[in-house]
């Protein structure tokens, strides 16, 4: 959200951006009302040798998660309308997250549902936002 002097004010202390290429500016992604922060999971394996005496795991592949924000849509936006065309286009968006003791979390992540189950958001209706993170993502 912003307030009278355009400064961007953060849901519950952490400020969304979004950008849809990797040379461009991130927009402050307003009017957010919940979220869901990116954070990895890792499939494991069992290794455990048959004269073991305990069972042995060992991780594999890490999956980062998503990104689920419920937004307040606003057609007349340019980042909610940037984050709407980047859903089903195939191209990863650009994400940074500012968390409320100023670490700066960025990255990649596949758009992959702006809107309602009724097929796609409505003005000035909370919309369901998800992003699969397609990074490992990076904290400053």
């Amino acid at each position: 959200m912003t307030d009278v002097v355009g400064t961007p004010q953060p849901v519950r202390g952490t400020i969304f951006k979004f950008k849809s290429t990797s040379g461009g500016t991130f927009g402050v992604i307003n009017k957010c009302t919940s979220k869901k922060i990116p954070s990895p999971v890792a499939a494991v394996e069992d290794v455990t040798a048959i004269d073991s005496d305990c069972m042995i795991e060992t991780n594999q592949i890490v999956d980062y998660g998503e990104l689920e924000l419920e937004i307040i849509f606003d057609r007349t936006d340019t980042v909610h309308a940037a984050m709407y065309a980047a859903v089903g286009s195939r191209v990863d968006g650009y994400f940074e997250i500012t968390h409320p003791d100023a670490k700066v979390m960025t990255f990649q992540a596949n758009c992959k549902q702006f809107g309602d189950k009724a097929g796609g958001p409505k003005n000035n209706q909370k919309a369901d936002f998800k992003a699969h993170c397609n990074t490992v993502p990076v904290i400053t």
